[in-house]
C-alpha cells in the first residue's frame, strides 16, 4: 500500500510539470582541472621561451597582455573538450543520467530510484553547478553542470518541487543539505582565503622575492568568489 501511494505521488507530481527530460552540459571535473593546468603552464612559458629562441627584450606589460592573450585562446579553442552533453530523464521511480562523452562520444548511463536518495545539494561554483547527491547505500554521485546549460533552471526547480513533494507524502525523507558557503567550515575558509589574500603580497614585499601575477590572478580571483559566495548566503539567512 505504502509503495502504491509513493508512485501515485511521483506520477501526480511529474504530471504536473512542463516537461521532464532536460538537455544538461557535464563537465568532467579531472579533464577540465587538466585542461586549466596546460593552458596555464603555456600561457606563463610560451612568452618566456619565444624571447630565449629570438633574442629580443620585450616590455614586461607585453610580456604579460601576450600571456593572457594565449590563455584566453587556448581556453576558447579547448572549450569544447571539456563539455559532456547530458541527458536526464525524471521518470515515476527512477531518474536517469545519460552523459555523451564530447571526444570519444561514448555514452555513459547512470540511475537511481526516488527511494534509494537519501539527501542531495545544490551549490555553486566559480566555474560550474555542483549537484551533489547521496543514496541510502552511502554512494555518493557529483555531477558538475555547465552555467550556461540549457535547461538548467528549469531542472533545479523541478528537482526540488518534486523532492519536496515527496517528502510532503510522508513515504520519504529526502533532505536538501546546505552548500558550504552556509556552514561553519565555509566561514573559517573564507576567513582564512580573506588573511591569505592580505598576507601573500606582504610577505612577499617584506621577503623581497617577485609576486607571482600569474598565480595571484588565480588563486585572487577564486578566492574572491568563494568569500563573495559566503558573504551572499550569510546576509540572506540574516534578512530571512
Amino acid at each position: 500500500m505504502g509503495i502504491r501511494l509513493y508512485s501515485e505521488a511521483i506520477d501526480q507530481v511529474i504530471s504536473k510539470m512542463r516537461k521532464y527530460e532536460y538537455k544538461l552540459v557535464h563537465i568532467p571535473r579531472v579533464l577540465y582541472t587538466l585542461r586549466l593546468l596546460v593552458i596555464l603552464i603555456t600561457a606563463l612559458l610560451l612568452p618566456f621561451l619565444a624571447l630565449v629562441i629570438i633574442q629580443v627584450q620585450a616590455n614586461l606589460i607585453l610580456i604579460i597582455s601576450f600571456s593572457f592573450g594565449i590563455a584566453f585562446l587556448l581556453f576558447k579553442l579547448s572549450e569544447g573538450l571539456v563539455r559532456n552533453d547530458l541527458h536526464v530523464v525524471i521518470n515515476r521511480d527512477i531518474f536517469t543520467f545519460e552523459e555523451t562523452s564530447s571526444i570519444t562520444k561514448k555514452k555513459r548511463k547512470k540511475e537511481i530510484r526516488w527511494n534509494n536518495l537519501k539527501s542531495y545539494i545544490f551549490e555553486t561554483t566559480q566555474y560550474y553547478h555542483i549537484l551533489k547527491l547521496y543514496t541510502t547505500n552511502g554512494e555518493k554521485i557529483m555531477l558538475t553542470l555547465d552555467h550556461n546549460s540549457q535547461h538548467f533552471s528549469r531542472f533545479e526547480n523541478d528537482f526540488h518541487d518534486i523532492v519536496s513533494s515527496i517528502n510532503k507524502q510522508g513515504n520519504s525523507d529526502i533532505s536538501l543539505k546546505p552548500p558550504i558557503y552556509e556552514t561553519k567550515t565555509g566561514l573559517v575558509i573564507a576567513v582564512a582565503l580573506g588573511l591569505l589574500m592580505i598576507g601573500w603580497p606582504l610577505a612577499t614585499w617584506f621577503s623581497g622575492k617577485n609576486f607571482q601575477i600569474g598565480l595571484a590572478l588565480i588563486f585572487y580571483s577564486g578566492a574572491g568568489f568563494f568569500i563573495y559566495m559566503v558573504y551572499r548566503y550569510r546576509r540572506h539567512k540574516v534578512t530571512e
